[in-house]
């Protein structure tokens, strides 16, 4: 690799790269839907199957209660991130330090 290649700007990202990362994505969301399906059968009653499991309301209400404090708790991970970032502004902005 010469040094002319070495400093070039970086190639723009392709859209058969979009398409990839994209599928892989939709894909890795497919799966886990499937698992909650599959997770909510595991814990509600079936008197043939599964005579030991929880009433199926009480199986929905759990699950909606992890999916809610899920959602909670990924919102309060993005605004510890946002603060942060704020935070290495004002800092940059206010000591004129810059890594």
């Amino acid at each position: 690799m010469s040094q002319n290649e070495m400093f070039d700007k970086p190639k723009p990202m392709q859209d058969s790269e979009l398409v990839t990362r994209s599928r892989v994505l939709y894909s890795e969301i497919l799966v886990l839907k499937e698992d909650l399906e599959q997770l909510k059968a595991d814990f509600t009653f079936d008197k043939d199957d599964n005579a030991l499991g929880l009433p199926k309301a009480v199986v929905k209400t759990a699950m909606k209660v992890a999916e809610i404090d899920a959602a909670n708790s990924f919102e309060k991970l993005l605004d510890k991130r946002i603060a942060q970032q704020e935070f290495e502004e004002k800092f940059k902005e206010l000591t004129g330090y810059d890594d």
